[in-house]
């Protein structure tokens, strides 16, 4: 079993304290979760008491009205007037990242102390008394497991109005770095960017270009070096590779299958493009598969950074519980997704397939309601980004079809931060299989007309 030392990290303490002191990140740790049950030494947790008190009363926390603080509480000399002042010395500026890090860190310490001291206590009492179990202590240790699983880390301590106005400012100061960008111009107008813990669906009908899209997606985040992780629950990898490639080297299918066989290609310039991403092609995993999958790579891969982006390829191959229905087991999985962009403060690209009716020959317009098998699909999105193809109608003519041959129609339907954007041209290179906007081309209004009459009438 571990030794209870190495489930005490004073040093760890001692920074989230100097944080507070030195830089007033006292709102960020609130944000963050941070509680005084977290702190494993008694004068770090009068200390960080001390801090709240400050707060409370409007007023800066740092040594010197924490101290005053203290001194009113005759906890001064419990922590030692040296001691303290030296807190701040040396400590790094917080950033939001840096701050959550280190409050998951204090607080699974002391999870994992309170299972170690009930674990013992456990093992004691059925040792000293076979009737243990009669007398309730699983029962007690139980229950202490369930308090640790409750203390999860997007669990906040109520705030006050200060704390309030704190969160969201530590917020907005996230926001203005954290925003993760289309590579579209007119449709990142109308989002202003997506932010972390927020989730974006792309819906459309099979076969329309959901995917093409995520990988253009996948390329703006590797330009911008953004940690990512792809899930591809339908294609494998290679197919993904393949897509990305394409369009990285300007070469066709064959052509750049061909290139590789013979060794005849730039291998570093994908290296270097795509170092933080990283793709998953395992088919069926649940939301709490990846979450787990996420776990892992952030404390290894992405050590030194967190994960800004994750992007689910689609909606309706996620694994879960198979006794419940379709719309109760897509519903619940749209919500664990929202969930999990709240926990990770990442951004996640989610593809949505559209229900038959709604997504008929592709060229349909897409509202709100059309995500398939579940009402609340667009509720648990933030933003919601409808992809057609006019030139897949069965209504128009061949000519008329001609004037959108490759061209992707993407309108952005829910936006939780502004109003719906105008419906956006993306020419398609079916060569390299890149999606370029062309703010020129606009849909005829009668085509449209014809093709929303059409699809009224089926």
């Amino acid at each position: 079993m571990t030794a209870y030392e190495d489930l005490i990290d004073l040093d760890l303490e001692r920074t989230v304290l100097g944080q507070m002191l030195g830089h007033d990140a006292y709102g960020l740790y609130i944000e963050a979760g941070l509680r005084r049950e977290d702190f494993y030494r008694g004068v770090h947790g009068m200390c960080f008491e001390a801090i709240q008190a400050v707060q409370a009363r409007g007023e800066t926390p740092d040594l010197v009205t924490v101290g005053q603080e203290m001194r009113r509480r005759e906890t001064l000399d419990a922590i030692g007037a040296a001691y303290f002042g030296m807190l701040a010395d040396g400590v790094p500026r917080p950033t939001a990242a840096n701050v959550a890090g280190l409050t998951t860190g204090l607080q699974e310490l002391a999870a994992l102390r309170l299972i170690r001291e009930a674990a013992q206590r456990l093992t004691r009492e059925v040792t000293e008394n076979r009737s243990a179990l009669a007398d309730g202590a699983v029962a007690e240790h139980l229950a202490t497991l369930e308090r640790v699983l409750l203390r999860t880390p997007e669990t906040k301590a109520h705030l006050g109005p200060i704390e309030q106005l704190a969160a969201l400012k530590a917020d907005i100061a996230r926001d203005r770095k954290a925003k993760v960008w289309t590579g579209f111009p007119l449709v990142d107008e109308a989002l202003g960017g997506c932010r972390s813990g927020e989730v974006c669906g792309l819906m459309a009908r099979p076969g329309i270009g959901k995917t093409m899209v995520l990988g253009h997606l996948t390329r703006v985040i590797a330009e911008n070096d953004l940690p990512h992780v792809f899930f591809s629950l339908e294609m494998p990898a290679a197919q993904i590779v393949e897509r990305l490639a394409r369009a990285v080297y300007s070469y066709g299918r064959y052509e750049l299958r061909d290139r590789l066989e013979i060794q005849q290609i730039d291998e570093p310039v994908y290296h270097r493009l795509f170092a933080s991403l990283r793709v998953v092609d395992t088919a069926g995993l649940s939301i709490a598969d990846m979450a787990s999958r996420l776990r892992v790579m952030q404390a290894s891969v992405f050590r030194d950074q967190p994960i800004r982006v994750i992007t689910i390829d689609h909606l309706g191959l996620i694994g879960g519980d198979r006794k419940m229905s379709t719309y109760d087991r897509v519903s619940t999985q749209a919500r664990e997704i929202k969930e999990l962009a709240k926990r990770l403060h990442a951004t996640v690209f989610l593809a949505v397939q559209v229900n038959r009716d709604a997504g008929g020959d592709g060229s349909k317009e897409l509202g709100l309601g059309a995500a398939r098998d579940s009402g609340v699909v667009e509720e648990a999105m933030d933003y919601l980004i409808a992809l057609r193809r006019l030139d897949h109608s069965l209504t128009l003519s061949t000519m008329d079809r001609e004037r959108y041959r490759d061209v992707l129609f993407a309108k952005v339907v829910k936006n939780r931060h502004g109003m719906p954007g105008k419906e956006v041209a993306l020419r398609l290179d079916v060569r390299n299989l890149t999606l370029t906007e062309d703010p020129t081309l606009q849909a005829d209004q009668n085509d449209l007309a014809r093709i929303a009459s059409m699809s009224s009438r089926r």
